[in-house]
């Protein structure tokens, strides 16, 4: 019995006042999603294409953002045949391009990223928001090279993760990007 104040993982916040030995909170919020895509051949997003060794891939991430978003990092990671351009990122919702140090705080690494948005970026959502991240990366010299007889391998990911609110995080969301080899043989 008595006085409580409630926090969410998910932002909400209430006051709660019960003579009632036992009371129950549904969450009214709802989780953040979110969805990784590599630009194809064909100019499309989607979920893998295929390249050659030195050419620069197109990633998107959309992360679908909702009300009382708490804590938001964005965790993206390249296995070591694709290379990144840390110069590349744009983070931007609708028209609007985000700014570094102010919206969200960046740490990069060749084969990956990571996005830290800000509190007060954060506390301005009030309601169902789309932040997009594009970026680019170079397929380099490390990258899973499969066989054109049909045997694509592994391939070479890219995979996005978001950590929200306290302690949760999405599914990854992942992207392959192929390459291959041909053998020649040169005969009298």
């Amino acid at each position: 019995l008595g006085y409580y104040l409630v926090d969410s993982t998910m932002g909400a916040l209430c006051g709660l006042t019960t003579t009632k030995p036992s009371a129950e909170i549904k969450e009214k919020n709802t989780p953040p999603e979110i969805k990784k895509e590599v630009k194809e051949d064909s100019g499309d997003y989607g979920e893998s294409n295929t390249a050659q060794i030195g050419d620069v891939i197109e990633f998107r991430t959309t992360i679908h953002a909702k009300k009382g978003a708490e804590n938001y990092r964005l965790i993206d990671d390249m296995t070591a045949g694709l290379t990144l351009d840390p110069t590349s990122i744009v983070v931007t919702v609708g028209n609007t391009t985000l700014t570094a140090g102010k919206d969200y705080n960046l740490i990069t690494s060749p084969n990956g990223f990571t996005i830290t948005f800000t509190k007060s970026y954060l506390d301005t959502i009030t309601g169902n928001t789309t932040i997009v991240v594009t970026y680019k990366a170079t397929l380099n010299d490390k990258a899973v090279v499969g066989n054109v007889e049909g045997e694509y391998g592994k391939g070479n990911d890219n995979k996005t993760i978001l950590e929200y609110g306290d302690n949760h995080r999405t599914e990854y969301d992942e992207t392959r990007t192929y390459t291959f080899s041909f053998d020649l043989v040169k005969t009298d």
